[in-house]
């Protein structure tokens, strides 16, 4: 199952993916207020990669560097319920690799998590994502045991435990796993049946 070529334009954002259930678009400077806002969440930091911006105006900095760049390096969507539109989760597409094809993929879920909604968000994401790449890495603390569950729920692989790779907000240390899967182990993944090959619309290096 192979996303379509042309991604549907609203604005200066883009609809990669729409079922009856939820809509995945890409990350406008209008949403940049509501990442800005679900960033503040304490356990934030714990499910997205680093660095994290210190302000407002340094996530928007960034945002708009990004899209001057005639190589994307990263693709952050977010997730809205169909029905009414409420955003629920952030997706990111992070050292994209164009070379080595690789790329590594985080989520924050920050509403309705556990549920069918948040589940099809995360599968549509990976599977738009090995419409770009070969394998997706990952990464979770140590003792983030829901992030490390999905991980493997999702047939992402350990590959190795990073010794005190970041320092989490009270100063400490922290141990980070790295995790990965290559497309053909993707592809044997059952929960790609909650997806249909037609409401797949991202093009490979559309958007930023």
């Amino acid at each position: 199952m192979q996303p379509n070529v042309v991604p549907t334009a609203v604005g200066d954002t883009a609809v990669v993916y729409s079922s009856r259930r939820i809509r995945i678009r890409t990350v406008a400077e209008d949403d940049l207020p509501l990442l800005w806002a679900a960033m503040q969440a304490p356990d934030f930091e714990r499910f997205w990669p680093p660095p994290q911006p210190d302000s407002y105006a340094a996530l928007c900095d960034r945002f708009r560097w990004l899209r001057r760049l005639e190589q994307t390096l990263e693709i952050d969507a977010i997730a809205t319920l169909a029905a009414t539109g409420e955003p629920f989760a952030w997706l990111k597409l992070s050292g994209i690799d164009t070379h080595h094809r690789k790329a590594e993929f985080s989520v924050y879920v920050h509403h309705l998590r556990g549920t069918r909604a948040a589940q099809e968000a995360v599968v549509a994401a990976i599977e738009l994502a090995f419409g770009m790449v070969d394998k997706l890495f990952a990464h979770a603390l140590a003792d983030n045991r829901p992030a490390i569950r999905l991980l493997h729920h999702l047939g992402f692989r350990e590959e190795g435990r990073l010794r005190g790779e970041i320092a989490g907000r009270d100063g400490l240390r922290q141990d980070v796993l790295r995790f990965g899967q290559l497309r053909p182990d993707w592809e044997a993944q059952s929960a790609r049946r909650l997806l249909s090959p037609a409401q797949l619309t991202i093009a490979p290096g559309d958007d930023r």
